[in-house]
């Protein structure tokens, strides 16, 4: 069973959920494309977006049906028709105000609801880890670890906060595809020993600094 599999049985017939995040889009199909959705009913999923990524999404989308379009009412509109959906379920924690009101305005013959719901699916489907993710997980934090133990010596006085960032996209954006197959022989640094290393540099702001030390952006290139 897919995510989206899993995440259709909590609607009826005649209810869909549009999703709009792009780290939801991204969990769920692997693409997290701006200005996209996720279509989903009990029948079918579609996976909509524009002309700005529609190859792109072809290519990497899983377990749903990529289609072009324009305007999004009047494509909602097209499939509540086609699987007779009469009730739009939409991530309440995610959709602004002014994007409801014009899927309202957008769908007078479909009630379309922000719900607390659809934000509770997914957060129960990410709460379980199979296997592969955990696998994904580990592989992660031993990325993670080497861009410590890359930059930890790179930081020193006179090194400034944008050439710590240059070195860190270097590293993941050119070194780490080439060396990623010998990920397993990198020496390995504890997060003790990353945290008593950086305190030692204490007239570092760790402030300064926090986009690159807390949730570090490089597990991105991971799909978890």
């Amino acid at each position: 069973m897919t995510r989206l599999d899993a995440l259709s049985a909590n609607l009826s017939a005649d209810t869909a959920m549009l999703i709009s995040a792009p780290h939801h889009l991204r969990y769920l199909t692997g693409f997290p494309a701006g200005e996209s959705w996720i279509f989903l009913t009990t029948e079918a999923a579609y996976f909509l977006t524009d002309f700005r990524y529609i190859e792109q999404a072809e290519q990497t989308v899983r377990g749903a049906e990529c289609r072009m379009i324009v305007r999004l009412p009047e494509e909602l509109k097209t499939l509540a028709e086609r699987h007779g959906i009469r009730t739009i379920l939409v991530e309440a924690e995610q959709t602004s105000a002014a994007r409801l009101q014009h899927l309202r305005t957008g769908l007078p013959s479909v009630t379309v609801e922000d719900s607390c719901d659809v934000d509770g699916w997914l957060r129960a489907l990410r709460t379980v880890k199979s296997p592969t993710e955990v696998e994904k997980i580990r592989q992660a934090q031993a990325l993670t670890e080497a861009g410590f133990e890359h930059i930890l010596p790179y930081i020193r006085e006179g090194v400034t906060e944008r050439e710590v960032a240059l070195e860190l996209g270097f590293l993941f954006d050119v070194r780490v595809p080439s060396a990623w197959r010998s990920i397993s022989s990198w020496s390995r640094v504890s997060t003790a020993r990353c945290r008593t290393a950086f305190r030692q540099r204490s007239r570092y702001s760790t402030a300064s600094l926090s986009p690159w030390i807390s949730a570090p952006w490089w597990m991105g290139i991971i799909p978890i």
